[in-house]
């Protein structure tokens, strides 16, 4: 009897602190982008001209030109597959633009011809980080829009974490993105457009 019990301590002891053989942790190292540094955006942002003619026409009394944009910082009126040509501004250039756990997140190219400049807008977004230096021995890092126009566009930051199930979309399988989740307050596999 004594001897079963000490093999059985000795099982359990030797069961502790395993991971699960079918769960791959995943590498606690850097993500692809990090937040290094606070961002300062340009101020350039060419006319786009795109053809009015053959555009879908606006659902939300949006523009025909960037001449109509005249709102906000470098207006542009850019076409949104969504609902159809809109005006968008420049919301900031710099963190110090900004409010209170969020930063600026400076605009992108569209395009694949770079003829074309930076198309999207500067936007304010929230920010549970502003640098790596906010998350110790882990990494601030960019979270995607999922869907449609937004898709690719910085909406957030978050703090990586030893729990992370991914670091990067190539962690994921073809039809899932690396994205935060709020809930389990760490980074995850998710659908597109979840």
């Amino acid at each position: 009897m004594k001897n079963t019990m000490i093999y059985i301590a000795a099982l359990i002891f030797a069961s502790c602190g395993t991971e699960d053989p079918g769960i791959a942790p995943i590498s606690r190292t850097s993500p692809d982008i990090t937040r290094t540094s606070p961002e300062v955006c340009d101020n350039e942002r060419p006319n786009q001209n795109f053809d009015p003619v053959n555009s879908p026409p606006s659902t939300n009394g949006g523009c025909d030109s960037d001449a109509k944009c005249t709102e906000g910082l470098n207006g542009r009126c850019l076409l949104d597959s969504n609902f159809g040509r809109e005006c968008t501004y420049d919301g900031c250039f710099n963190d110090d633009d900004c409010g209170t756990d969020t930063v600026c997140s400076c605009g992108q190219d569209r395009h694949s011809d770079s003829k074309f400049g930076r198309a999207d807008e500067n936007v304010c977004v929230s920010a549970a980080c502003r640098t790596n230096e906010d998350c110790g021995d882990e990494f601030c890092k960019p979270n995607s829009g999922q869907c449609h126009e937004g898709r690719g566009r910085v909406s957030q930051y978050f703090c990586t974490t030893e729990n992370d199930e991914c670091r990067n979309d190539s962690d994921c399988s073809d039809d899932l993105i690396c994205s935060f989740s709020p809930d389990l307050k760490h980074w995850r596999c998710v659908s597109e457009c979840q």
